[in-house]
């Protein structure tokens, strides 16, 4: 059975694969064409040593015949030409249609079968040769079933016309060698039909492996993709408990009762929000068994809003966002589930607030659709949703992959959940978006009245979201916080804030700007935030001959070992995973810092100034530094404006450098070099000191001598006699 479906001759190939299996079937061609092309130097050569031999044996005079045959066997010498072509030009056939290849092909074959008819004609024994030619040549060309039956007959019709010529056979034997020749053309045929179709079927699994092997690795990317964004969404919530709960002991334990209820509250907060992602994941899993069982009550729709857009005023305020509600009608009665209703509306709340930059807008509105239907809508001014997406974006686990992934990415599980519910109320859900000028989802729900009323209970406090912290004395070292979410910001600042001035930023762009402006002494930073990822800031600091010395320490939920190794080839020096162990942070941020003193003291002694072997980013300023001051040794107006200036860095950008480097002023490193300098010049005798005071910047020589004996002890006489 196997063997007639193989014989089928329409091949089993989608309309959209054809061309590529004949473009392929055609360079598969070029190597059986470039074989038969030696194989017919070959019998060239053969073909002349047998004529050269009836020449000597005097068969030529015999008969003319063999005349015919040397001229024959001459047409050979033709398939040097396809030799030498594949051999040196492959690309100019394999340029060539797969029509052109067989007509040009065809022509030379043809000049053999003039050959073949030559000694057909002279013996009908030589109908073996025919039977060569016409598998050799099925077997060579690139046709298609129909190419190879219109071949094939061609071929038949000019064998018969070469049997029918000779005139010396008896009829039997004369139909015998037309049987012969039909059914060896026939055979021929079939064989080739044969060979082609297990060409395409090979072809074919083979595509079907290729995309096979690509779904998987797709849905292998999906996966990864998936548990990256869960663990991260599980990740910050856990580790603002994990923090605040050893927090809240320690205000506890100082008696700091305001305090304590703070943490408290934030523990709760964080708790409730990986509580709701779990009740999502849940609902989502018995909508699957269709086992969700929905709890209606009557309530009011436009309080109920109003009291979960107040909820996130405090995070619209943050991203300097207007958040506002408009309702056409100030109350209406109807039935809900409030938990499904809760999950609905801050899916699309949240999603809006996070997809649209600082600045922008979000409203939300409730219209009344006539009697029996009202309309629940969110829209804003954020980076919106490309078309091709749209048809998507309420699938299971769908995430939108754009330039503004880092604006903040989820589970892609809100939009299926709330479109599932939506239509589980007898509801439809409608969006329209434009990239660059935002996006609108409705909700339409029909107004019922059959449930109980809901019992209102006593309000719960809505919760502010926490200011920044006062940053502390500007005594204390600074350090930047690049975290976007606003609890594990606080949890860090409270950390941090008797030993730091803490300074705040949002997302990476954020933090990128204030690093560079501010100069800090530490960055902790999140990886995964919008605008900028935290990858790609430290990266940029960390090539930024203004920023490269800072320590930054990555903070995030992205725990594979790769996702660490990245981190750190960006240029993180640390790399700690969420949740994280306070104590974890303490040790890794005081080792930074012992590493740092230890820098600072090396540079602090001006090791550098009498050699030229810097170590990391941080030698290699300071021996640019070193090299400016020199060129301008002599130069007694020679500031910290002109060296900032030669630096291509703010003045305070560069005091903040050789702080944090050196622990020096700009301007005492300056005058400090000058002395350093000086050094070797007091050793010669033959220099008085105020020669040398001179040589090295110093337009007063009591001035120098002042200097000179506050940095190193000693005056500049008892320097020369020691």
């Amino acid at each position: 059975m196997q063997l007639i479906k193989n014989l089928d001759f329409k091949t089993k190939l989608p309309d959209n694969l054809k061309k590529e299996f004949y473009t392929l079937l055609h360079l598969e061609s070029i190597e059986r064409i470039y074989v038969i092309s030696w194989l017919g130097m070959v019998f060239f050569l053969l073909f002349l040593f047998l004529d050269y031999q009836r020449y000597l044996e005097g068969k030529f005079e015999a008969g003319r015949i063999y005349t015919y045959l040397f001229y024959s066997h001459l047409t050979y010498v033709l398939y040097l030409l396809p030799l030498l072509v594949v051999k040196y030009r492959r690309s100019l056939i394999e340029k060539m249609s797969r029509g052109l290849t067989i007509m040009a092909y065809s022509l030379l074959l043809s000049v053999t079968a003039i050959g073949l008819a030559v000694l057909v004609l002279t013996d009908r024994s030589n109908l073996i040769l025919y039977i060569i030619f016409i598998f050799v040549s099925n077997w060579a060309l690139p046709l298609n079933h129909a190419q190879r039956a219109i071949f094939n007959l061609t071929s038949f019709i000019f064998i018969v016309i070469a049997i029918l010529k000779i005139g010396n056979d008896s009829s039997s034997t004369l139909t015998i060698r037309l049987y012969e020749a039909f059914g060896f053309t026939i055979f021929a045929f079939l064989f080739n039909t044969f060979d082609l179709n297990l060409r395409s079927a090979k072809f074919l699994n083979g595509k079907l492996l290729e995309t096979e092997r690509m779904r998987i690795e797709e849905l292998e990317k999906f996966k990864s993709g998936l548990y990256t964004n869960l663990t991260h969404e599980f990740r910050t919530p856990l580790t603002v408990i994990m923090g605040m709960i050893d927090q809240a002991r320690e205000d506890l334990n100082g008696n700091n009762l305001e305090d304590f209820d703070e943490s408290l509250e934030i523990v709760s907060r964080n708790s409730n929000e990986l509580l709701n992602l779990i009740n999502q994941m849940l609902d989502l899993a018995k909508l699957e068994s269709k086992s969700l069982v929905m709890h209606p009550e009557q309530m009011d729709l436009v309080n109920f809003v109003e009291s979960v857009v107040l909820t996130y005023q405090p995070y619209a305020d943050r991203k300097n966002i207007v958040l506002s509600m408009h309702s056409d009608i100030d109350h209406i009665e109807m039935d809900l589930d409030e938990d499904r209703m809760l999950s609905i509306i801050q899916n699309l709340i949240s999603n809006a607030i996070k997809f649209t930059p600082d600045g922008g807008y979000v409203n939300v509105k409730i219209l009344k659709r006539g009697l029996k239907e009202v309309a629940l809508i969110v829209e804003d001014s954020g980076i919106g949703i490309a078309a091709e997406h749209l048809p998507l974006i309420f699938d299971r686990f769908y995430q939108v992959e754009s330039v503004d992934i880092n604006m903040g990415r989820g589970t892609g599980i809100g939009l299926a959940l709330t479109r599932e519910l939506v239509e589980i109320m007898d509801g439809s859900i409608y969006v329209q978006s434009e990239v660059g000028l935002g996006s609108q989802f409705e909700i339409r729900l029909p107004i019922h009245r059959n449930a109980p009323k809901k019992i209102e209970k006593t309000p719960k406090k809505v919760v502010k979201h926490p200011g920044d912290i006062t940053a502390g004395s500007s005594t204390k070292p600074l350090l930047l916080i690049v975290e976007d979410h606003q609890d594990i910001q606080k949890y860090l600042a409270a950390i941090f804030t008797e030993s730091y001035t803490i300074e705040k930023a949002y997302d990476g762009l954020e933090g990128y700007q204030k690093a560079l402006s501010m100069i800090p002494d530490m960055i902790i930073s999140d990886i995964m935030m919008p605008n900028m990822d935290g990858a790609t800031m430290i990266q940029r600091l960390k090539e930024d001959a203004r920023t490269d010395h800072i320590p930054i320490i990555a903070l995030t939920a992205k725990a594979d070992k790769k996702d660490k190794i990245e981190g750190l080839r960006k240029g993180a020096d640390a790399y700690i995973t969420k949740p994280f162990e306070k104590e974890e942070l303490l040790v890794t941020l005081k080792a930074l810092l012992d590493i740092r003193k230890k820098l600072q003291s090396k540079y602090r002694q001006f090791a550098l100034v009498d050699h030229k072997d810097p170590a990391g980013s941080e030698g290699n300023f300071i021996v640019k530094i070193n090299s400016v001051i020199e060129r301008n040794l002599l130069n007694q107006n020679f500031g910290v404006e002109d060296l900032a200036n030669m630096l291509y860095m703010s003045r305070m950008q560069l005091h903040r450098k050789l702080k944090a480097i050196a622990d020096r002023s700009a301007s005492n490193y300056i005058r400090c070099y000058r002395l350093h300098r000086a050094k070797p010049l007091l050793k010669d005798l033959e220099n008085n000191i105020s020669d040398v005071a001179y040589d090295v910047g110093f337009g007063d020589p009591n001035y120098f001598s002042k200097s000179f004996q506050k940095e190193f002890g000693i005056t500049p006489s008892e320097f020369r006699q020691n």
